[in-house]
């Protein structure tokens, strides 16, 4: 099978390596690009953990943190990607929750104490949820520090709007509730809602699946939207292996 891959250009091209690895073929489409945003400076306090809600957080916090010693403070990510991504960048303690900010948070409560300090959570301009308001109503001191801009995507490269005109794709594969947004956005913009019908649209949680659905243009066309059964990327690969 054919998919379209809507994850950032360096993450897309981590998951078409995969889907080759299991038979299938993968097309990137980036539905966002990550731009680092300028003349950040970290606070310096004793953290007594960091918080990751996504592979690009925890990638611009090491750009920013150059060899300080912040890789020595623990890491909860919100899954295995962003576990990945913070072990790759030389962070030395790393938990993972199950895939969502629900499981990050439940993670966070779980493991840490409001009294040994307080929690660092480098994060995008734009976030989904609002991890800090729950941390804190459980008593946790939490500073939210955006560290990239999402930037979204206009339109599709030539090649990708070729795929879906031509079926030559077989489905999309779908990550965020921004993302899924941006994708329908994009479709309408080329006119082609319509051919991208006969796509399954895989998507990463019910949150996405819903995001998709709720555009009142494009929901009711998509024929086929499939949720993986857990909110991760092994779960959506593996669902993918078994349709």
């Amino acid at each position: 099978m054919r998919f379209i891959v809507t994850r950032p250009s360096e993450d897309a091209a981590k998951l078409i390596t995969k889907l080759e690895r299991d038979g299938h073929s993968g097309l990137a489409a980036p539905m966002i690009r990550i731009a680092n945003l300028p003349d950040v400076t970290l606070p310096k306090m004793e953290w007594q953990a960091i918080l990751v809600t996504s592979a690009n957080s925890i990638r611009a916090l090491a750009v920013l943190a150059g060899g300080s010693d912040l890789t020595a403070v623990p890491v909860l990510a919100v899954g295995p990607a962003s576990a990945h991504a913070a072990t790759s960048a030389g962070f030395k303690s790393v938990s993972t929750a199950q895939g969502d900010l629900e499981a990050l948070s439940e993670l966070a409560v779980r493991q840490l104490d409001p009294a040994k300090g307080p929690i660092f959570y480098p994060s995008g301009t734009i976030i989904s949820g609002d991890l800090k308001a729950h941390l804190e109503r459980q008593g946790f001191s939490c500073t939210r520090l955006p560290l990239y801009e999402a930037v979204p995507a206009s339109e599709f490269s030539v090649e990708v709007a070729s795929d879906i005109q031509d079926g030559q794709a077989d489905g999309v594969l779908l990550f965020s509730p921004r993302s899924a947004r941006i994708w329908s956005k994009c479709l309408a913009n080329a006119d082609l809602t319509e051919a991208a019908s006969s796509l399954t649209h895989y998507c990463l949680s019910t949150a996405v699946a819903d995001a998709l659905k709720a555009d009142s243009k494009n929901g009711s066309t998509f024929k086929s939207v499939a949720v993986a059964p857990e909110p991760n990327e092994h779960s959506l690969l593996q669902f993918i292996g078994a349709k």
